[in-house]
């Protein structure tokens, strides 16, 4: 069994072994799993029954991390994404919108992007959006958790006499529970995650967010499936901001994902910025025709919402 493991992962192309993978596995899994407990207070708040958004939180996770591993033999975990969760909490509690509704939109999304990913037009895209903007996307949408784990703390609550955001009362219970550590409530790899995308919406949760494995207490990161290669280190400390072009996109990305609570707003705003940006600093042809298209698409989206 262990040389079949062996052979399968290529561990010794990686000088590693079973046991260390094993470890960097368990240490990988004490990083996720802190969706068990987070993924159902949010989702519950939508109206979704605890104990099933528990469930399916694990089994989202499971599945698609076992078919990367497996399938595609890459060293990604999957679990759902807290940042989207919430999003898809906030739409459920629009007026005449259930999460019974919003599950099947985003059923429907997953199937999408599976289709994406087959014609390869997802790689496309993904190789269009410039890195200074995705690291963005990555800085902002962590900003985007800290932000929701700050309401779920009781650090902020909404504002009074006009503020919008306010400070929680740090004396209370709850928030010196959470503060702790405690709960604050009482109560081929882009198939893979394509598919885990659709099939983790079936069981009622919301699962794409990828952890690269790193191996804990290694000099050497690790590279195979059942490693921990990074927690993707300080990502805005490697962020171009020195010119208007590169920085204002970035800039705005980082701020709107938080503060609008809307991480497809955040990203479409700048994206927008940034074409707009490069056509008038006269660097319009270095712009892929992807993200012109990209763009026109979320403007398109905007000015149809305004006129609903």
């Amino acid at each position: 069994m262990r040389k079949i493991v062996e052979d399968w992962f290529g561990l010794s192309r990686f000088s590693t072994t079973v046991k260390q993978e094993i470890v960097v596995g368990l240490a990988t899994f004490m990083t996720m799993a802190y969706i068990i407990f987070v993924n159902p207070a949010i989702l519950s708040s939508a109206g979704m029954p605890p104990a099933a958004v528990v469930a399916a939180t694990c089994l989202g996770a499971a599945v698609p991390t076992l078919l990367m591993g497996c399938w595609a033999n890459y060293p990604f975990a999957l679990a759902s994404g807290m940042g989207l969760n919430a999003a898809l909490a906030v739409q459920a509690a629009q007026p005449g919108m259930s999460w019974q509704t919003m599950m099947g939109v985003v059923v429907v999304e997953g199937a999408l992007v599976t289709v994406l990913v087959l014609t390869r037009v997802r790689e496309r895209v993904m190789m269009a959006i410039p890195l200074n903007l995705k690291r963005a996307i990555g800085v902002s949408i962590g900003l985007f958790i800290a932000f929701l784990g700050l309401q779920q703390m009781g650090w902020v609550t909404r504002g009074t006499g006009g503020a919008f955001l306010s400070h929680g009362p740090l004396a209370a219970r709850s928030t010196l529970v959470a503060s702790g550590g405690g709960s604050a409530h009482d109560d081929s790899a882009g198939l893979s995650d394509a598919r885990s995308d659709s099939g983790g919406h079936l069981g009622n949760d919301r699962v794409g967010v990828v952890f690269r494995c790193l191996s804990t207490g290694r000099k050497r990161f690790g590279e195979t499936p059942g490693s921990l290669d990074g927690l993707a280190g300080f990502f805005g400390l490697c962020m171009e901001f020195s010119s208007v072009e590169e920085g204002l996109p970035a800039f705005l990305i980082i701020i709107l994902i938080p503060l609008t609570q809307s991480i497809s707003f955040g990203i479409g705003i700048g994206f927008i910025a940034y074409v707009l940006a490069q056509c008038f600093g006269g660097k319009a042809r270095e712009v892929s025709p992807w993200l012109y298209g990209i763009a026109a698409l979320f403007l398109a989206s905007f000015l149809w919402e305004k006129a609903r």
